[in-house]
């Protein structure tokens, strides 16, 4: 999990401000949530972090590419694990465009390709782009002669229940613990890394609001005198 900052040089786009007319709760409440993006696109690293198996793992410069991507699935054919790697699409203007994939892993003769949200859930007003891309990502492969498998992977997803209102959803939906069973991540040590900061967090929010607060009543208290 992300550290929430107060950052001076991070201020609120003013849409905050306007909500209740005060630069302060505007500022706090930016850091917020900048920190919970963080901590969302920080699920790879933590999933990485988490990995108990023997597959070699690339990243970060060695994935940023469709032909890097490829190529590492090429050169190990015993089996690799690839964070945030791309795929080139082809599309129906012609140009190509890269789409990335939170993980690849290719076991077994099988490129099994996810895209993975954090929590329960993911952004409803993006699940038909997101489950579309997810396609995209297949018969980009598949193109290539490989088997493979996708999947939407909702790390702490609970009996099934989710608002996802696009009903494709039923074929691609798995559960963290699933996806972390079956290929050697242990899925305890996720969870914990998505709590280490939480303690300090509280506190920080803790004493911010209160600042909050005190000042509030301050300025309350200067104009009734």
């Amino acid at each position: 999990m992300a550290k929430i900052e107060l950052n001076n040089k991070r201020k609120s786009t003013g849409s905050y401000q306007k909500l209740t007319g005060n630069k302060d709760i505007a500022n706090f409440t930016t850091s917020f949530h900048a920190a919970a993006i963080c901590s969302g696109n920080e699920v790879t690293a933590k999933l990485e972090k988490s990995y108990e198996g023997t597959l070699p793992i690339f990243s970060k410069k060695d994935t940023n590419s469709p032909e890097k991507t490829f190529d590492l699935i090429k050169n190990n054919p015993e089996g690799v694990i690839i964070f945030n790697g791309y795929v080139a699409n082809q599309k129906d203007n012609g140009k190509i465009k890269k789409i990335e994939v939170d993980l690849i892993v290719y076991v077994d003769n099988v490129v099994h390709c996810y895209e993975i949200k954090e929590g329960d859930n993911f952004d409803t007003k993006k699940s038909k782009s997101e489950i579309d891309n997810l396609i995209k990502i297949s018969n980009s492969f598949k193109e290539l002669n490989f088997e493979v498998e996708v999947g939407f992977v909702c790390m702490n997803l609970q009996n099934d229940n989710h608002s996802i209102k696009d009903n494709r959803i039923n074929q691609y939906l798995l559960r963290g613990r699933f996806l972390c069973s079956k290929f050697n991540f242990n899925f305890d040590n996720f969870n914990q890394l998505s709590l280490n900061e939480q303690e300090e967090n509280e506190h920080l929010c803790i004493l911010e609001m209160e600042r909050i607060i005190k000042e509030y009543k301050n300025k309350l208290n200067a104009t009734t005198l």
